[in-house]
């Protein structure tokens, strides 16, 4: 009877680090996946924007990128400046340990103008693309809440199947 309760127990400690390594490794791929969605729909004129999305762990950063990581105008350097805040988001956050609070910031004055689609009035010629709008933060959020309900690492971890890194 004590070998039942011994094998028992150590099949529930096996199960609580799964669980809390797959909740770990979820909350890292739902960070990952807000912040390409704010590389990707932040508004670009110089790119400074895009650039001081700002990925910390534990508290957020006040720090801001002076300029972009790749100067340009009209969004000449788009592709750039986003795989730029993609690499960095990604390099933060696939550090995250025992579920550590994460954040993305961006301390520019100017952001919450652009979220309320400044950028659209601000130039005319040439215009900017169309999948810069007003809301991109909301849909970096929903997209991320999406990538969350969509995933099954925690119903694995429960049946006993060690969660593997996705920080995609």
């Amino acid at each position: 009877m004590g070998n039942t309760a011994r094998v028992f127990s150590a099949r529930m400690r096996r199960r609580g680090e799964y669980v809390s390594e797959a909740v770990n490794q979820l909350g890292v791929a739902c960070g990952v996946k807000i912040g390409d969605t704010l590389a990707r729909l932040t508004p670009i004129d110089t790119g400074a924007a895009k650039s001081n999305w700002q990925p910390s762990l534990g508290g957020p950063s006040l720090s801001l990128q002076f300029g972009a990581f790749v100067e340009g105008k009209y969004g000449s350097t788009d592709a750039a400046n986003e795989a730029a805040v993609k690499k960095n988001i990604r390099g933060v956050f696939s550090r995250r340990k025992d579920n550590e609070d994460m954040y993305l910031s961006n301390s520019l004055r100017y952001i919450s103008r652009l979220e309320s689609s400044y950028s659209s009035i601000k130039r005319d010629i040439p215009p900017p693309p169309p999948r810069y709008q007003s809301g991109f933060v909301q849909v970096a959020l929903a997209r991320g809440l999406a990538r969350v309900r969509n995933n099954s690492m925690v119903k694995n971890a429960l049946n006993y199947r060690k969660p593997r890194k996705v920080v995609r």
